[in-house]
């Protein structure tokens, strides 16, 4: 791997295959270090209980921008399979991807992300399918004051420890505003689905817990533990079969604005379906309880996870997305500048000619630019559940 002390920056580097104990892949001491446009993949850590098996970042105020840290293991036990920001005083992660790495070993810590102290920023990052034998599959966070914003946790798992699938925080001051966690799966031990807080301050502002998973009874979205401060805002927690807010011992959290399967006690909270759409975190249409359901939170309205305006009509939408319909046709705007590239397309027009209105290729989640004809058992789901045939235009 690299070993940098100095303060400088590395572009459109590629560190491959790299073996040691600290950083295998990028490691910087008390640097500023700036890391742009790289690929950090299938570095090891395992001396014999390494840490950072992609990119080490220890005090300064490193920077990760625009990379790909993916596929890095640390095989001995020990923390921060993909990156490691250790005590920095401004440590940056921002439009980046930490996906697929690993921590193994009993030991093993933050699968993906593992903070440990100083303060700083992840912004506008995919965390993804990275995999802790302890605690914190995709993120940990211990200790620090950090800003978690506009970043996807998804697909992380852990195999048995106190920490969880998606993110674990101990005795952080963290705030996370406009963040998904969705699809996680927590281990054995008092695992938590989407995260854990110990003895510390967290806030949770627009942000969105849906189809995480745990196998241990004794859990829930969060398990809470300690003397902490824990509050959430606008927020939507709906997953199953479990409680989404588990308290050990220590104060409960303090909710308000927050739809919450189950319910919970609170100003302006309900426990209703939030009728997302197929992705499983877009709020399909106006008719969703959380459609203008929140509540006003000074200097922190800016935008929804698509980078639409935060509040569309008066209140700000629960969860990560605030649905927009500018045009009025029935299909968002993200949904129509993603597929068509503008606003100009209406639901009852067929863009990519394949018979279907662009309406319900919206509702059933097809691509409306693809062209392609979907399969018969696509027609008759679309023929069963509509109660018309979808191709007759009378």
């Amino acid at each position: 791997g690299e070993y940098l002390s100095e303060d400088t920056e590395i572009a459109n580097l590629t560190a491959r295959n790299g073996y040691g104990e600290y950083g295998a892949g990028i490691c910087a001491d008390y640097s500023d270090l700036i890391i742009s446009n790289c690929i950090v993949t299938g570095n090891r850590a395992a001396v014999p209980q390494g840490e950072a098996a992609g990119i080490s970042l220890f005090m300064g105020s490193p920077v990760i921008k625009n990379s790909m840290i993916v596929s890095n293991i640390i095989a001995g036990g020990g923390a921060g399979g993909g990156v490691y920001l250790w005590g920095c005083s401004n440590g940056r992660l921002y439009d980046s991807v930490v996906a697929w790495n690993s921590a193994t070993g009993y030991s093993g810590d933050a699968g993906g992300v593992m903070i440990w102290g100083g303060e700083g920023s992840v912004e506008r990052c995919i965390i993804m399918g990275n995999h802790a034998q302890n605690d914190g599959g995709g993120m940990n966070i211990w200790g620090g004051n950090y800003l978690v914003q506009d970043t996807i946790i998804c697909s992380n798992y852990n195999d048995m420890g106190l920490g969880c699938a998606g993110s674990f925080y101990s005795s952080p001051s963290a705030e996370f505003r406009n963040c998904l966690f969705i699809g996680n799966t927590a281990g054995y031990r008092d695992a938590g689905w989407g995260s854990i807080l110990f003895d510390g301050q967290a806030k949770f502002i627009n942000c969105t817990f849906a189809g995480n998973t745990a196998v241990t009874p004794r859990s829930g979205t969060f398990f809470l533990e300690g003397s902490g401060s824990v509050q959430f805002h606008n927020t939507i927690m709906w997953n199953k079969d479990i409680p989404e807010i588990y308290v050990n011992w220590g104060s409960a959290p303090a909710v308000q604005y927050s739809d919450v399967d189950g319910g919970y006690t609170g100003t302006g909270n309900i426990n209703s379906d939030p009728l997302f759409w197929v992705d499983g975190y877009h709020l399909k249409n106006s008719n969703s309880p959380c459609f203008n359901a929140g509540v006003v939170i000074s200097g922190v309205e800016g935008s929804d996870i698509d980078g639409e305006s935060r509040i569309y009509v008066s209140l700000p939408d629960l969860g990560v997305d605030e649905f927009t319909d500018s045009d009025s046709d029935n299909m968002p705007d993200w949904w129509e500048i993603r597929y068509f590239g503008d606003l100009d397309e209406t639901a009852s027009g067929d863009f990519d000619c394949d018979g279907l209105p662009n309406g319900w290729e919206y509702q059933y989640g097809l691509n409306p630019a693809s062209g392609l004809l979907p399969g018969l058992v696509g027609w008759w789901k679309l023929e069963e559940e509509s109660g018309t045939n979808v191709l007759d235009s009378s």
